[in-house]
């Protein structure tokens, strides 16, 4: 069991992937940050933009490329160490 938060998500999701803990994350490129933030952003609490139109700074920081310090590599994946999962409503 990692020291970080949603290390085991990260495992699920980056399997294969050969990185060493507490390296800061970044995405390299627009497909990989769909990626990131589908699993990520898109479920959690910090980020309201659908709801209320508020967002998440840690994600605009990263879509800016400014290195977030909450998304890290954990478990060989990136994760988002402020993460905070919020149920999904749709209707």
């Amino acid at each position: 069991m990692s020291e970080y938060r949603n290390a085991d998500r990260a495992a699920q999701i980056y399997e294969g992937l050969q990185v060493e803990d507490g390296r800061p994350y970044l995405p390299a490129n627009g497909t990989e940050g769909e990626i990131f933030t589908e699993h990520w952003c898109n479920k959690c609490q910090h980020d309201q933009f659908l709801q209320s139109g508020k967002t998440c700074p840690i994600l605009m920081n990263g879509l800016m490329g400014v290195q977030p310090r909450e998304w890290l590599y954990v478990s060989n994946g990136p994760v988002c160490t402020a993460f905070d999962s919020r149920e999904l409503i749709y209707g």
